[in-house]
């Protein structure tokens, strides 16, 4: 993009030279990334471990959403795509930690790729490579969540290809993939479906408004699938976890977050707009998801403000964002006049768009020094499951200082198949006014589980929610039902094991 203008605005050889070369730069440290996330013996964040663990319980038939007063205390509010698209990858090449990261990687990989497609056919290869580039320089800004396991690797990878198919295929085939795209998208976040809203308007602008619709009814009909297909999906359990987490109610400072970083990125299209645009019949054509793109922005912020929410939910507008700059750009017509005016637009906006990613190598610093020790804790939980073959083992939690060493319990999953609470899950019921219910204390009265893998160094099931004062994750009640049945047996470096006693 910046190449495009560039040589518009009689800047040298030399300096699109540099351009083009930071851009590779930018590929080159963004599969640094991608590389070290994939081959960590670990997880980028607190939701990624339960993610994997119901994604493999999904594969052996146990329900992705028990009921409200079920003792399994693991739902999240992510769609059952999630969970279908994880799952078939472990089952596929075998259930492992890297295998559960996979399918992220993936989808970045494919985004990246696919929005240079998309926007080549824009603006030629060179400042499609740039465009494209300029999207994993705003992606430096959230470390790991562009390509983590959880649902926003994936809503960014259907976006694009949504965006890709609506501007270069044919008719059918437009609307085909971009409705499978929204059902799925659906699927993974229910208010994924705003995100095709510029998509849809884009499919009106070529084939007319009954083809834009009938993106978003097939689209319902995908959504709908995963619960008529799978016994172990219910779409009642699935409303009513919904109905539950819609009680946390938006943040206004997040809201304000959200429209800041939005707003920063259409400032400079919205300059060029002022000070270059001439050809206005041509620029008509792209208005319906220009506004739909904005009315969009503005949508997804107040979603996003809801607690544990966020500015990264903006991430698959980005390139969308960026293809309608680069579609509007060949409406611009430079004023030789306004030709410093508009270089400062562009510099500007590239400085305030690189601040934020200039964290990135101390990001991948502190990724390479906590691979150190992830191999250490990976072996001994593996250890501990083949000492106890023939036992039923999970991994319960302690003090909110040892939370980190519970991130291996997908390993334990996959052994045994079996999964009953998700701490990140339990936050969110905590968040909800939701506690730990009877029957959870009667399973463990009742010793279903045989073995329990507690950090060392705190109170087992002591772990509190979000902060200290949203309260504890395990009512006292629990914690004594758990004492009463269970006592350490052994202790390794990390980890206390707790036995069912007769």
């Amino acid at each position: 993009m910046l190449l495009r203008y560039a040589g518009s605005s009689g800047i040298s050889a030399g300096v699109r030279t540099l351009v083009f070369v930071a851009a590779s730069g930018l590929m080159a440290v963004y599969t640094v990334e991608l590389y070290l996330y994939l081959t960590s013996y670990a997880y980028g964040d607190h939701v990624e471990p339960g993610i994997a663990a119901i994604s493999w319980i999904f594969t052996k038939g146990r329900a992705v959403y028990p009921p409200l007063g079920s003792p399994d205390r693991y739902s999240f509010v992510y769609g059952p795509a999630l969970f279908i698209i994880n799952g078939y990858i472990m089952k596929a090449l075998g259930p492992s930690i890297l295998t559960s990261k996979l399918g992220g990687v993936m989808a970045a990989i494919l985004a990246v790729v696919l929005s240079f497609l998309s926007f080549r056919k824009l603006s030629g290869n060179q400042a499609a490579f740039i465009a494209a580039a300029l999207i994993i320089l705003i992606f430096m800004d959230f470390p790991v969540v562009t390509f983590w396991q959880r649902a926003d690797p994936f809503i960014i990878f259907f976006v694009v290809l949504a965006l890709y198919a609506s501007t270069c295929g044919s008719k059918t085939a437009a609307v085909i993939v971009t409705g499978i795209c929204t059902g799925i998208c659906a699927d993974l976040k229910l208010h994924s479906v705003l995100y095709f809203i510029p998509v849809a308007a884009l499919l009106y602008v070529r084939f007319g408004l009954a083809w834009g619709i009938g993106m978003y009814g097939l689209g319902f009909i995908v959504a709908l699938a995963p619960f008529v297909i799978f016994e172990n999906i219910s779409l009642y359990n699935y409303a009513m976890w919904m109905r539950a987490t819609a009680r946390h109610g938006l943040e206004l400072t997040l809201f304000i977050k959200n429209l800041n970083f939005i707003a920063l990125k259409i400032a400079a299209a919205a300059l060029i707009y002022l000070y270059g645009f001439k050809d206005t019949v041509k620029l008509r054509r792209y208005m319906p998801a220009i506004w739909a793109f904005l009315a969009v922005s503005l949508a997804v912020s107040v979603v996003a403000s809801k607690p544990g929410a966020g500015v990264h939910h903006l991430l698959p507008l980005i390139p969308v964002m960026i293809y309608l700059f680069l579609a509007a750009a060949s409406t611009v017509n430079v004023d030789p006049s306004k030709k410093n005016i508009f270089i400062a637009i562009l510099i500007s906006s590239l400085i305030v768009t690189t601040m934020p990613a200039l964290k990135t190598p101390i990001i991948l610093y502190m990724n390479i020094k906590e691979r150190a020790a992830a191999p250490e804790i990976f072996n001994e939980v593996e250890g501990i499951i083949a000492a106890y073959p023939s036992q039923t083992i999970e991994m319960g939690y302690a003090g909110d200082g040892t939370y980190p060493l519970t991130y291996y319990r997908p390993l334990l999953v996959f052994h045994t198949g079996i999964y009953s609470f998700d701490a990140a899950s339990l936050m969110d019921n905590v968040l909800s006014g939701i506690s730990i219910p009877e029957a959870a204390i009667r399973a463990v009265s009742e010793c279903r589980t045989g073995i329990w893998l507690i950090p060392r160094g705190g109170q087992a099931f002591s772990m509190n929610g979000y902060d200290k004062s949203s309260g504890g994750l395990f009512t006292s009640t629990f914690q004594s039902a758990f004492t009463q049945r269970y006592k350490i047996v052994s202790s390794t470096r990390h980890f206390d094991i707790w036995s069912c006693t007769p």
